[in-house]
């Protein structure tokens, strides 16, 4: 017997979003019998992903919103290793 993928379901909210020269992609999501999802990647493929689990794709979109806002674009880009260090 084989086993399926589970089928996610992408939101019309999911986009690429730009702010201080800085580019992210913003995913919402979700399996067919759960909440949504929140996850954004930047340009070297790090993920965030929130803990918390959405009763609508328009809730998550919300809470990133207020997130960006609050705390920029930048916490959600990936620092360099600093190589000087010893």
């Amino acid at each position: 017997m084989t086993q399926k993928d589970p089928e996610i379901i992408d939101s019309p909210l999911s986009q690429t979003y730009t702010a201080d020269g800085e580019t992210i992609e913003v995913s919402i999501y979700r399996l067919r019998s759960s909440k949504w999802f929140l996850e954004v990647t930047d340009s070297q493929g790090t993920h965030t992903v929130w803990e918390e689990e959405f009763d609508s794709d328009q809730d998550a979109w919300n809470e990133f919103l207020k997130d960006v806002t609050e705390n920029g674009i930048a916490q959600f880009i990936a620092k360099p290793s600093d190589s000087s260090l010893h």
